[in-house]
This record gives structure tokens, C-alpha cells and sequence, in this order.
């Protein structure tokens, strides 16, 4: 590039005997007596460098090289100019950062002259607090040219802060005089443009993702209420992306920032929906595993608010070369930190209701992924039991996923069948999931017999509950009349009515046996409600008998046939 003469002043009082070469680009020819009245450093260089070979008024000039100087030769410029102006040069909050880095790289101290440039920047940035929020702003945008100098000095954490403090102001004050709250929509709508609580969006988005990155930890500082900071990480997360293009490196960058300021927030000011959001686009761009498993530890502290759509997160294996259509692992990974949050001593904000709300959209999960045709079902069966059980109230969600998967997948072995029935609570089926395993050809007919066993145990247990739990009805009612009956009838004249199946007389023995024992009679609705479950069950029962002598004689068909095979094989030989 070819070199520039840039005089910084003309004066036909003063020598103009000094060159000054700022970064091999442009060439300042100066007085070397009014530069070193200011400058520390031109002093030592013009005393140690040697003088050129006598002959005209250009050779007599000392040469000077400054490479890497703060802020280029604009900022030396407005050294010089303050040299030159006997330090009468106006320092605005839109250089005080770059005339700050310049005098520390001249060496322009107390020491060599009083009310020199470093005081007089130091004495600007005195005032920041007071300063006018675009000041501010344009302060720190004069940072991004020496900011390695400008944190050395403090400059832009003195700026930050200062920003900061505007910004919480302005909004406590909102809060002082009344405004009512927004929603979340109604903030997520006006992030977008100007409002009382968010018209500093736009002007910190328009810093470097540096210095807006020590705005947003200068905000933690001043307590700000989280929920507004992390709108405007999301605001600045969607106008950065869209401004960078296809820059994959630059992408990563942002969005790992984003993500690491987040990480800083308190649960539940950013949103499931819109983690769920970051985590894909964090995916999309194959940003960091570290980035990734901060997401995933974001939502997992609320992972008990997301919707169905929200875990269909799709795979990044393609199904065409045999992966499956979802996420299955990430989703694994979001309930193990869901899990780690919950038996956390310091987590109480996660109750008994969230877990069980999750749990109910587990299985929905389960149901909807259950036809691919590309999920092992070991993944399906760690799915189903990561959650502890009290987390179902009941199983028929997880009774119908365990279906859909077994007929999606005719030809998985016995063994891992058998595995996936297991993780079913067949006690906490409903009497109409009992009753269509009964007749589910794809549930084994041992499984099926387990279920009927175990819904006819809990029926007894529910009836004995109820028993103990009628006590003070004994007081009032006469212990040898029954319940809903007229006086002259007898207990043996009901059990005579009563006598019209093995399980109803089973269910009468055990309701007179709690009867005798608690010395009082049985509420009528439990009673009824006791002979209507024994007659599901013995109903169910019958149907499972019925199944089992249908598969039999299938069998027993299918051995003769053979045999007769055998036999003509045999006599055509």
C-alpha cells in the first residue's frame, strides 16, 4: 500500500524535523520539540535514534516507527492534535477510549507535563455515571479498535456498568409507577420494537458481541430481573444469525455466547419452548458438545413444561441409512437432568405434580415413536423406565405405546417381547385395558393371565380398604340386618340370591369375614361395586380360557398335519 504524508499541523514557527511511520501505511511529519513537551516516549526515541548525514533540510529529519499502535493512524492523529493545541484538544466520549490508549502508548503522563492527555481522559471518564445513554453507547463502541487497552484500564467495565445501571433504572422506575406486568407473548412481541422495557434492545445489539456480552454480565451485577435478559439474549440471538449469513465459525461463536449467558440465568426465565428452539438450531449448526449439553441442562431443570412437539426432535442420522426417525438419546439425556434436578436438595420448585406431569408426556412420547421401524427395543425399554414408577398414575398410556410398538415390530424375538411387557404395572391398568389384553394377540397369554390375577388382587385390597375404612357406620345399623335391605330380611337370604357364580360367593365370604371383624356392615355402593369387578374379572377369565383352548387346538392341527406330511414323504420314497 503507498505510503500517505499526513502533517498534523502547519506552522512556520516549528521545524517540521520529525517522521513518524504509523504501521508501514502513513507517514506524519511533526515538530519534534512540540511533540516531546507531551510525549514520554518521543522524548526517549528522538534521544536514542541517530541523526541523519548533514545536507538538506529533509535529511536532518529523525525518523520514527510506531507499528501496532492503538487505534491506528486516526488515533495518533488526535495525539498529535493534542500536542500541538498546548492540550486544549476536546475529548468526547466517542474517542475518550482511543485518546486513553494512544496517551498510554505515547507515554503522555504527569510526569512529562501537567494536565496531560492520560489525566485528561481519566478526568472524562470520571463522569460516566452521568453521562447520556447515547454517550454511553458511542463510548463503548469506541472500544472495539483498543479494547485490549481499554481492559486494562478499566474502560469497559466502568462503560458496561454504567449501561447497565441505565438500563435497570430505567425500568424500576416503570415498576415505581405502576405499570402493569407484561405476558410473556406481549414482551416476546415488543422485544421486536420500541418499549418502555425493552427501547435499549436495538442500541446494545449494535455493539460487538464482546462488549454486549460485558453489558449483559454487567447486568447480573446491578440485579435486573432475569426474564428481561434473557428476552434480549433471544432478540440478539435471531438479529445476529440473520445478519451473519452462511458463517458457519462466526455462527457457532454467537450462539455459544448465547448459550453460556443463559446458563447464568435463574430456571424458568427462558422459556422451554424457546431452549428447545436454541437446541436445534445448535444441532443444525453442529455447534459444540459442551454448548449442546449446556442446552440440555437448561431444559431439564423444566423439562416437565414441554409439549410433544417440543421432544420430537428428529434424528441426525438419516433413516435411509438405518437411524431412527427421533432423538431418542437426547431425549434420554434431557430426563437424566430432569431426574438430577429433582432428587437435588437445593431444587424446590420441582414437586410430585411435575413428575407426574411428565411422566403422562413420556408416554405420549413412547406412543408416537413407537412405529419406528428403526428404534431398538432396548431404547424403547429405557425410555419407559427411566422414570420411577410413582411417576404414572396409571399404565394404559405406557400399555398402548408397548402395543403400537409389538405391532409395528411382528418379528423382534420372545425375550425382548417379553422384556417390554414387563415394564408395564399391570396393577395399574384400567379394567378396560385388562380386558383388551385379554384379547391381544400380540401380549403373551402368560402376561396376559398375570394381568387378570393381579386386577382381581387389587380389587380384594380395594374392597378390604373400603371395609376398614366404614367403621362409624356399625354404630347406627344393626349388625345382623344388611345394608339397603328391609329388616325382615336376613344376611342368609341375600347370600341365597347372591348364589350364582363361584366368584360371587368368593366375594361374599370376604365381605362377611371383614364384616365380622370390624363388627359392622359394608357401605351398599362398595358391595355392588365389588360384584360388578368379580364379574369383569370372571368374564375376562373366560375369554383368556377360550383363547388359550383356540391356540391348543390350533397346535394340535398343526402336529397332525405334519405328521401326515411326514407319512406321504415317506410312502412316495
Amino acid at each position: 500500500m503507498a505510503r500517505q504524508r499526513l502533517p498534523a499541523a502547519r506552522s512556520r514557527v516549528l521545524d517540521n524535523d520529525l517522521e513518524v511511520e504509523i504501521d508501514e501505511e502513513h507517514i506524519f511529519v511533526l515538530s519534534k520539540r512540540q511533540m516531546a513537551k507531551y510525549s514520554g516516549r518521543a522524548r526517549h526515541l528522538i534521544a536514542t535514534s541517530s541523526t541523519g548525514a548533514a545536507g538538506s533540510r529533509k535529511s536532518k529529519r529523525q525518523r520514527l516507527v510506531l507499528r501496532d499502535f492503538p487505534g491506528g493512524a486516526p488515533a495518533f492523529e488526535m495525539a498529535a492534535s493534542f500536542c500541538y493545541s498546548g492540550g486544549q484538544l476536546e475529548i468526547a466520549p466517542s474517542n475518550v477510549a482511543v485518546l486513553r490508549a494512544a496517551a498510554d502508548e505515547l507515554v503522555m503522563t504527569e510526569d512529562i507535563s501537567a494536565g496531560n492527555l492520560v489525566s485528561r481522559t481519566e478526568e472524562a471518564l470520571g463522569g460516566v455515571d452521568s453521562w447520556q445513554w447515547q454517550d454511553l453507547v458511542a463510548a463503548l463502541k469506541g472500544c472495539d479498535s483498543v479494547l485490549h487497552i481499554a481492559e486494562n484500564h478499566r474502560i469497559v467495565q466502568r462503560l458496561a456498568f454504567a449501561t447497565a445501571g441505565k438500563i435497570s433504572s430505567s425500568i424500576e422506575l416503570l415498576h415505581t409507577a405502576g405499570e402493569s406486568p407484561m405476558s410473556p407473548d406481549q414482551e416476546l412481541r415488543a422485544s421486536t420494537s420500541l418499549s418502555p422495557r425493552t427501547w435499549w434492545f436495538t442500541d446494545v445489539c449494535g455493539l460487538s458481541m464482546y462488549l454486549m456480552e460485558r453489558v449483559v454480565r454487567a447486568l447480573f451485577t446491578v440485579n435486573m430481573e432475569h426474564r428481561y435478559i434473557s428476552r434480549f439474549l433471544l432478540y440478539y440471538l435471531k438479529t445476529s444469525l440473520a445478519s451473519l449469513g452462511y458463517s458457519w465459525q462466526l455462527q457457532c461463536e454467537v450462539l455459544e455466547t448465547i448459550v453460556s449467558l443463559l446458563g447464568h440465568l435463574e430456571p424458568g426465565s427462558t422459556t422451554c419452548r424457546s431452549l428447545f428452539v436454541i437446541y436445534r438450531m445448535a444441532v443444525g449448526i453442529e455447534s459444540s458438545k459442551l454448548c449442546r449439553s449446556q442446552i440440555e441442562r437448561m431444559i431439564g431443570l423444566q423439562l416437565h413444561n414441554a409439549t410433544l412437539d417440543n421432544l420430537l426432535l428428529p434424528s441426525s442420522t438419516s433413516p435411509r441409512s438405518g437411524g431412527p426417525v427421533y432423538d431418542d438419546d437426547a431425549v434420554l439425556r434431557l430426563l437424566w437432568y430432569f431426574l438430577k434436578s429433582y432428587v437435588s436438595e437445593n431444587s424446590c420448585s420441582i414437586g410430585e405434580e411435575a413428575l407426574i406431569k411428565l411422566g403422562t408426556l413420556v408416554d405420549m412420547y413412547l406412543s408416537e415413536v413407537a412405529p419406528d421401524p428403526h428404534l431398538h427395543p432396548q431404547k424403547l425399554l429405557r425410555l419407559a423406565k427411566v422414570l420411577p414408577p410413582w411417576s404414572r398414575v396409571t399404565d394404559d398410556r405406557l400399555y398402548r405405546a408397548v402395543d403400537i410398538y409389538l405391532e409395528a415390530h411382528p418379528f423382534i424375538r420372545n425375550a425382548e417381547a417379553l422384556s417390554l411387557c414387563n415394564a408395564v404395572n399391570y396393577q395399574k391398568l384400567s379394567p378396560k385395558a385388562c380386558a383388551h389384553i385379554a384379547q391381544n394377540p400380540r401380549f403373551p397369554a402368560p402376561v396376559a393371565v398375570r394381568t387378570l390375577l393381579a386386577q382381581k388382587e387389587l380389587r380384594k385390597q380395594t374392597v378390604s380398604s373400603a371395609v376398614n375404612n366404614s367403621p362409624s357406620q356399625a354404630k347406627n345399623i344393626d349388625p345382623g340386618k344388611s345394608p339397603g335391605k328391609s329388616p325382615g330380611k336376613s344376611p342368609q337370604k341375600i347370600d341365597h340370591h347372591q348364589e350364582q357364580g363361584g366368584e360371587e360367593e368368593e366375594a361374599s365370604r370376604l365381605l362377611d369375614a371383614e364384616k365380622q371383624q370390624q363388627a359392622g356392615p359394608i357401605d351398599p355402593s362398595v358391595y355392588r361395586r365389588a360384584l360388578m369387578q368379580n364379574e369383569e374379572l370372571r368374564w375376562g377369565l373366560r375369554a383368556m380360557q377360550t383363547k388359550v383352548t383356540n391356540l391348543e387346538k390350533m397346535c394340535k392341527s398343526m402336529r397332525c398335519e405334519v405328521v401326515e406330511s411326514v407319512r406321504m414323504k415317506g410312502m412316495i420314497c
